[in-house]
């Protein structure tokens, strides 16, 4: 199974970094690692769903796949994530970035969108499982570089 958790994908602090601006780039980090942490239903990631395997009698294993795409980000998309009223990202990072901050970071993000596609970058998770006590040998032998 190949899934892509939330908390592993594209963060704006990523974005805004990429445009040069480090200090915020920081502090939108911290505010996006506070989110996802805060967040259960987005709070997941290779160990949690192997865990979540295992715990129904499977043997599981998870490798990390990085992944990149351009993507063309709309006027519409920055203003839905900006959102303060409809948007969960808008409202948490509304109130854990000084008003300023949440500001510029719209700013950025909405000239960068200018330029044309963005380099979008994420990890995927792939899930190798069968049942337990009866894996095959291609469940045992499956080693990719980053096995969790």
């Amino acid at each position: 199974m190949l899934c892509s958790p939330p908390i592993l994908g594209q963060r704006i602090s990523g974005i805004i970094a990429d445009g040069g601006d480090a200090g915020l780039a920081e502090r939108i980090r911290q505010a996006e690692d506070g989110f996802f942490r805060e967040t259960d239903f987005l709070n997941w990631n290779a160990e949690t769903i192997v865990s979540a395997f295992e715990s129904q009698g499977f043997d599981a294993r998870a490798s990390l796949i990085d992944q990149t795409e351009e993507r063309l980000i709309g006027a519409r998309d920055v203003g839905a994530w900006f959102d303060r009223e409809n948007s969960r990202w808008g409202i948490f990072m509304g109130q854990a970035l000084a008003q300023d901050d949440f500001s510029k970071a719209e700013e950025i993000l909405r000239a960068r969108i200018q330029a044309g596609p963005l380099p979008w970058k994420w990890k995927s998770v792939l899930l190798v499982a069968a049942c337990a006590g009866r894996a095959d040998r291609r469940l045992k032998k499956t080693r990719p570089a980053a096995i969790l």
